[in-house]
């Protein structure tokens, strides 16, 4: 292997770094804290102690388990899809030539600013040298606004 190929394969390398750093950090080590943790009987207040798969079976007799098993599935079979289907077919409409076609697209970004905006003017207000709420509590301990 020549100087060049190392170079790239060592550039791949620190370019995917990142990546797996953050995978192994914030997916795979708490995914296999969690594994070890479920075959332990876990109190804050005195050190963990194995109980092999009496967790898991345990799990599996509690009643509440199917019904959160198939919320689960619904979300993710159906609630995710339709709400993307219809995202999707609400961007396809808007984009085509109809008639209040910007009073339309107004409407359905209009939840998406107006917090946004409002919070603005909020802590404008909270803000404000002279009447400002912030500037009011400084106020109280002697501090100049």
């Amino acid at each position: 292997m020549n100087a060049a190929r190392r170079r790239e394969i060592r550039d791949g390398y620190l370019f995917a770094a990142p990546f797996i750093i953050g995978f192994v950090v914030f997916i795979a080590f708490p995914m296999g804290w969690a594994l070890l943790l479920s075959f332990q009987k876990y109190n804050l207040l005195a050190p963990p102690s194995f109980v092999g798969m009496e967790n898991i079976s345990r799990l599996f007799s509690d009643p509440k388990v199917g019904l959160s098993l198939w919320n689960t599935a619904y979300f993710a079979v159906i609630s995710v899809p339709l709400q993307l289907a219809l995202a999707f077919a609400c961007a396809l409409l808007l984009n085509q030539p109809l008639r209040g076609r910007n009073f339309y697209r107004t409407a359905l970004y209009l939840p998406v600013v107006v917090p946004v905006v409002v919070s603005a003017f909020i802590w404008q207000r909270a803000y404000h040298p002279e009447f400002g709420i912030i500037n009011e509590a400084l106020g109280w301990f002697c501090i100049p606004p």
